[in-house]
């Protein structure tokens, strides 16, 4: 994959750690998949490694990334300005796999803070590309320590998905963790309709999530369910090894194999 130099179109700050970047380029616009990820060159002398960046948006020939700013790499980026080239690697990563889907199941986005990155994206794919209008419903779970932190449910609403959001301190919506509202969800449902979960955040709040559905679904077997990881990367393209989980067909790579795995296939940490 070639580096491509792309330029910035805007810099929006969302909150004080919290930016949305937007690049163009029609090149990257019309290769990008819901999942997928950039590899951004944050600066020429900040840092040595770039950084993964979830697809966030795509809006005709942009691009826009969520970034949350956790170090050096990502407040260089923040520093720069419209109008700058910026040399980025992508996209990058096997993203969501968007199978057919009977008419009247349930489509449940889980996002567990800036893991709602890729999943606006999906969102727009879900809704943007469909031949005909779905009979099922579209659920939008967003996860957050307070009522401030809680992003982007404007834009699922947008896209005809109920949003519903969860806060450690229950400032908006149910109190507790995402995977909690996730679970009242489940247990409410009481039949065995379709079911498609599409989720990103912290790593264990995809075994949680797992546990979930082997506990409420009537056939967990039977529910589909895709899972993004946020994982440090060095290379990005599977050479490095850095970014290596353990899955049932034994070691894969977040960057290359994923970053979207099924949930089905994934081993816990330390259970290998």
């Amino acid at each position: 994959m070639k580096e491509r130099a792309v330029e910035i179109r805007r810099i929006t700050q969302k909150r004080p750690d919290i930016f949305l970047l937007t690049v163009r380029s029609a090149a990257l616009a019309n290769q990008a998949r819901p999942g997928q990820f950039l590899h951004v060159k944050t600066d020429e002398c900040t840092t040595i490694l770039r950084r993964p960046l979830s697809i966030h948006r795509r809006e005709k020939q942009d691009l826009s990334l969520l970034v949350k700013v956790r170090g050096r790499g990502t407040r260089a980026l923040l520093r720069r300005a419209p109008g700058e080239r910026l040399n980025v690697i992508g996209p990058l990563g096997n993203g969501f796999t968007l199978s057919p889907f009977p008419d009247g199941g349930t489509t449940m986005l889980i996002a567990g803070g800036i893991g709602v990155a890729p999943l606006v994206f999906l969102a727009q794919r879900l809704t943007g590309t469909a031949k005909r209008p779905s009979t099922g419903r579209k659920i939008a779970l967003i996860g957050a320590r307070t009522r401030g932190e809680v992003l982007c449910a404007p834009e699922f609403r947008r896209r005809g998905f109920t949003v519903k959001k969860a806060t450690e301190d229950g400032s908006a919506g149910r109190k507790g963790s995402v995977i909690e509202l996730a679970r009242d969800l489940l247990a409410a449902r009481g039949d065995a309709r379709p079911l498609r979960i599409f989720a990103c955040g912290p790593e264990q709040m995809f075994f949680r999530l797992r546990a979930a559905i082997n506990e409420l679904c009537p056939e967990p077997e039977r529910v589909r369910c895709q899972v993004s990881f946020e994982q440090f990367m060095g290379c990005g393209v599977g050479v490095c090894c850095a970014c290596a989980i353990p899955t049932r067909q034994g070691y894969k790579k977040v960057c290359k194999d994923g970053p979207v795995f099924s949930l089905h296939e994934l081993k816990e940490r330390g259970t290998e």
